[in-house]
């Protein structure tokens, strides 16, 4: 018997085969739960798929829109809602044929798979400016991009001076400094009214030629610190920003080192600018015989002379008599030349630092009022220390030369409640205090003042009311001690008929903390406070005498019963600080200032005295912080500088397998 062998089609097996094989997959996997017919449960699923469709939607910067995905059955409606940030508009929406209504974007019927994406334009907000008895820089009318900011200066006509802004519609003042305002648009109209004053805080009816016919705003020379051995071949230029009524103006040097018995102020005419009336300025140099007198400093660090501003009206010379506080003008620092340089170090566009200094470059170097923003920048560059000092190089404004900020408080028992404002400063753990001190008060004596507002300002308050005048007043009746924390220009000296008058410090006295400041600083306990008298605040009227009923006598018991027990005593208050010393300008420091300013905050964390002359030329000894609190208290002045911390790939992936590996462990414990 014979088989007949046909040939076998493999393409017409190979088919029906997988198809058995794939529906066979589809069925274990739960494809059908009824156990019908496979053929009819595959084409049901498919029916499905093809019914739903995915939506996604994505937004530029400027908004969102949410959701970002929609899976939607067919002939379904979807809905996505948009919103724009504050200061932004939508500008278009695209993608699915949807419609647009307000913030809500519908694609009705959905047909397909398909993308949305909405685009944002910012809201132009129009600003009006108007404005008396000056000019504004811009001025009129103009628009700016919402949420941006417009630097507005202000410049008064002459006999003017405070500008008052009025602001109406949608903006605000986020930042003033001296005449620069920074306006923040907020979405639609805004009209800004300037009105310049005619008054002064302690002159009256300037612009009636009536009472003092000259402010200073502020001045300045430069460049502001040399080198003994270069005076000789530097041009220096002075400037000042002046507002009154007068003829003429000049500046009246007195020179350092000079008998000023036997010798005639230099007079420097200062010329107005063609551009600015308020602006003025004049060059300067020294003759031979002043740059001898000057090459005989006893200390490391001299000034040339006292300067003032001077002005006359009608024949008449307008004396200090006749100045709002402010005729006072900066003077130049001189350094010999056995202090060494302090190159700089850059760490980038705006930061340079050594050891014991860091340089901020600010072309607002003017505007550093801002000091909140100022200080959250350089924390970011530095380790956080305790005190921070910030000191303008640019400019020096008058009767604006040093400020202290309070920014923790963690002592009680004298007179103020704990607070802590370190947020706002950008610090998130040491920072205590924050000074602002101009670069001429940058010596010793003022820096010695400003630290003990830490603690001096801690007597504020309903009770005593000391604060007024130990820190305000600046004079206290201590018998053999100075006061004034660490910089005290006269003390009050009780006379035989009872009455008390004003006298100078002894050489030991000076730039000394009190006994009760050295109570206030967690120093000494109450009862080592040495009795003490103070001015009543309500009595005070800057004499040179008084009464014994106008003063107060306050001792370390009297402080004990009325704030309690300062908390903590002295057995446990902290006795090492950190403080840091930075300076701001328009440009990189030239090499005296950066050896000046490094040599004296490095000084200012040794622990013996240094002597210096003062602005009449004599030679004073002035102590550091250390031995001011009488060795009990210590400052660290180095810089440390945060290192820039770099991750590599290899460490980017070992981060990323431990991530996993930590996110693993977690899910199976749950």
């Amino acid at each position: 018997m014979k088989i007949k062998m046909e040939k076998v089609n493999f393409e017409k097996l190979f088919f029906p085969v997988s198809a058995v094989f794939i529906l066979s997959l589809l069925s274990a996997c739960g494809g059908s739960g009824n156990g019908g017919n496979n053929s009819n449960n595959n084409g049901n699923s498919s029916s499905s798929l093809a019914s739903q469709y995915q939506l996604n939607a994505d937004a530029q910067p400027g908004g969102s829109i949410s959701p970002a995905k929609l899976t939607i059955s067919k002939g379904d409606s979807a809905s996505f809602t948009i919103a724009p940030d504050n200061g932004f508009t939508i500008a278009a929406v695209t993608g699915c044929n949807g419609s647009l209504n307000g913030t809500a974007y519908v694609v009705n019927p959905v047909v397909n798979d398909c993308n949305i994406f909405v685009t944002f334009s910012p809201i132009k907000s129009t600003i009006t400016i108007q404005v008396e008895n000056g000019k504004t820089i811009p001025e009129g009318t103009f628009e700016i991009t919402t949420g941006e900011n417009l630097n507005l200066t202000v410049i008064p006509d002459v006999g003017y001076r405070s500008a008052a802004l009025n602001l109406t519609g949608n903006c605000s003042t986020i930042n003033t400094r001296l005449r620069d305002f920074d306006i923040r648009a907020n979405g639609g109209n805004c009209n800004i009214s300037v009105n310049f004053s005619c008054r002064d805080e302690n002159i009256d009816n300037i612009c009636d030629r009536q009472g003092s016919a000259l402010i200073v705003h502020h001045s300045n020379i430069s460049p502001a610190v040399v080198r003994q051995k270069d005076i000789a071949n530097t041009e220096f230029t002075i400037t000042a920003d002046l507002a009154g009524d007068f003829d003429s103006v000049w500046v009246e040097m007195w020179m350092s080192k000079i008998d000023p018995d036997n010798y005639t102020p230099k007079k420097i005419l200062l010329t107005q600018d063609a551009n600015n009336p308020h602006l003025y300025s004049a060059k300067l140099g020294f003759a031979p015989e002043e740059i001898k007198a000057l090459n005989s400093f006893g200390g490391h660090v001299g000034y040339i002379g006292n300067s003032y501003i001077r002005a006359s009206r009608a024949g008449e010379t307008l004396g200090p008599e006749n100045f709002s506080g402010g005729s006072s003008m900066a003077m130049i620092v001189v350094i010999d030349d056995e202090i060494p340089d302090a190159p700089l170090e850059q760490l980038g566009t705006e930061f340079y630092a050594n050891d014991y200094l860091l340089h901020v470059v600010d072309p607002h170097y003017h505007r550093i009022t801002d000091l909140n923003a100022l200080s959250a920048k350089v924390l970011q560059v530095i380790t956080e220390p305790d005190f921070l000092i910030a000191i303008p190089t640019g400019t020096s404004p008058v009767g604006d030369w040093s400020y202290y900020y309070s920014v923790f408080n963690d002592v009680t028992g004298i007179g103020t409640n704990t607070f802590d404002s370190r947020s706002a400063y950008g610090a998130k753990q040491s920072l205590q205090g924050y000074i602002n001190i101009g670069q001429f008060g940058y010596d010793f004596s003022h820096f010695l003042h400003e630290i003990g507002h830490r603690w001096g300002f801690y007597l504020s308050d309903n009770k005593l009311k000391l604060t007024e005048t130990l820190c305000n007043c600046h004079r206290e009746v201590v018998g053999t001690e100075s006061g004034n924390m660490g910089m005290s220009p006269t003390i009050i000296i009780e006379q035989p008929d009872g009455s008390f008058s004003l006298g100078n410090p002894t050489k030991e006295q000076r730039f000394k903390y009190s006994s009760i400041e050295k109570y206030l600083m967690g120093i000494i306990n109450s009862q080592e406070v040495a009795d003490s008298w103070f001015v009543k605040p309500e009595l005070f009227t800057n004499a040179s005498s008084f009464k014994k009923e106008e003063l107060m006598q306050v001792n370390g018991t009297l402080l004990h019963q009325t704030y309690g027990s300062r908390i903590p005593d002295a057995n446990n208050s902290p006795k090492h600080f950190s403080i840091n010393f930075f300076t701001v300008g328009p440009n990189p420091l030239t090499e005296a200032e950066a050896a000046y300013f490094s040599y004296v905050a490095k000084y200012q964390g040794e622990d013996h005295s240094i002597e210096a002359d003062d602005f009449s030329g004599l030679l004073y000894t002035y102590p550091t912080f250390s031995v001011a609190t009488g060795g009990v208290m210590r400052l660290d002045t180095k810089i440390r500088v945060l290192p820039k911390q770099e991750i590599n790939m290899r460490q980017l992936k070992k981060l990323t397998q431990e991530k996993d590996a930590l996110s693993e462990a977690i899910r199976h414990r749950h």
